[in-house]
C-alpha cells in the first residue's frame, strides 16, 4: 500500500474546493468549511471525506455524530487514504462509532503504519506494549517507536528514550536514550525535559552538570509538570544549579503538590514539622 495523493485524483475542481474549506476551517468559519467539503466529497475526494468525518467527529459545523464520522472515515479508508485508515482504528480502538475491537484497530493502525503513517506507527507501538489486538511483543514495539520517532512524531521520540533508557524491546543505552529525549525536549515535550534534568543531575548518558539540570527542570516545571516542580523545589533547597533558596522551594513544594505529587506533599510536612 502507499499513500494516495492529489495526482492519482482527476477532478481539480474537488481539490479546489477542499483547500477553500481547509483555509474556512482553520479561520473558524466551520460551516462554510462543511459546505465545501461536502462538495469536495461527494466528487469523491478522499481528504475532503476523512476531514468530513473529522467535522462530525468534534462537531464543528455539523451536529457531533461519531456514527457519522466512522462513515466517512470508513468510505475514505476504503479509498486507501491513511488518514482515513488511521482514524477508522482509532473508531474501534475507542469504540467510537462502531463496538470496541482491538483486534481490528490494531489491523488498521498495521495498514496505516505501513504505508510509512507517523501517527498510526505510534499507536501500533501501543497495541504491542499493551497487548491490544496483537501478541504483547516488546521488541516489535520497539522497532515501530524507532519509524515514528524518525519521522518527528514527539510522542514516539520520548518513548524511544524511555525504552533506550530502561531497556525495554533494546540493549539499554543511556546516550541513545538522552539523544531521542532531547529531540522531543527541542518540541517541548515535558517529561522528556524531565527526564533529562533527572540524567545530567546524575550523569547518566552525559556529563554530570547541575546548571543543565536545574535547566531542563525549570523547563518542564513551568510547563506544569508535577514531578518537575518537586525536584525543582530540591534544586532551591539544596542549590543545585542555582542559589539556594528556601522561598523558592518552598514555592515550587506548594505548587507540585498542588498538582498531586505526592513527595512534594511529603516534603511539606517534614517542613511544616
Amino acid at each position: 500500500m502507499r499513500f494516495v495523493t492529489d495526482n492519482d485524483f482527476a477532478d481539480k475542481t474537488a481539490i479546489e474546493e477542499y483547500k477553500i474549506a481547509k483555509d474556512n476551517f482553520e479561520r473558524g468559519d466551520y460551516e462554510l468549511a462543511v459546505k465545501y467539503f461536502s462538495a469536495s466529497a461527494k466528487k469523491g475526494y478522499p481528504k475532503a471525506i476523512n476531514k468530513l468525518g473529522i467535522c462530525y467527529a468534534t462537531g464543528k459545523g455539523v451536529e457531533q455524530s461519531y456514527g457519522k464520522a466512522y462513515e466517512h472515515y470508513k468510505r475514505a479508508a476504503d479509498m486507501d487514504y491513511p488518514g482515513a485508515i488511521h482514524n477508522l482504528a482509532l473508531c474501534y480502538y475507542h469504540g467510537l462509532g462502531a463496538h470496541k475491537d482491538f483486534n481490528k484497530a490494531a489491523g488498521y493502525f498495521y495498514k496505516a503504519a505501513h504505508a510509512g503513517y507517523a501517527k498510526s506507527q505510534y499507536n501500533l507501538v501501543c497495541c504491542y506494549s499493551n497487548g491490544q489486538g496483537v501478541e504483547k511483543n516488546d521488541e516489535k514495539a520497539f522497532k515501530w517507536y524507532k519509524k515514528a520517532a524518525s519521522q518527528g512524531d514527539v510522542n514516539a521520540q520520548y518513548s524511544l528514550g524511555v525504552c533506550y533508557n530502561n531497556a525495554i524491546g533494546v540493549e539499554q543505552d543511556y546516550d541513545l536514550a538522552v539523544l531521542w529525549y532531547e529531540h522531543a525536549a527541542k518540541s517541548d515535550d515535558v517529561m522528556a525535559q524531565y527526564n533529562l534534568g533527572c540524567m545530567y543531575r546524575t550523569g547518566e548518558g552525559v556529563e554530570q552538570n547541575d546548571d543543565t539540570a536545574y535547566e531542563y527542570f525549570n523547563m518542564a516545571a513551568n510547563s506544569g509538570y508535577a514531578p518537575a516542580m518537586y525536584n525543582l523545589g530540591m534544586c532551591y533547597e539544596h542549590g543545585v544549579g542555582v542559589n539556594a533558596d528556601f522561598d523558592m522551594a518552598f514555592y515550587w513544594y506548594t505548587k507540585a503538590a498542588n498538582n498531586g505529587d505526592e513527595l512534594a506533599k511529603e516534603k511539606l510536612e517534614e517542613i511544616e514539622l
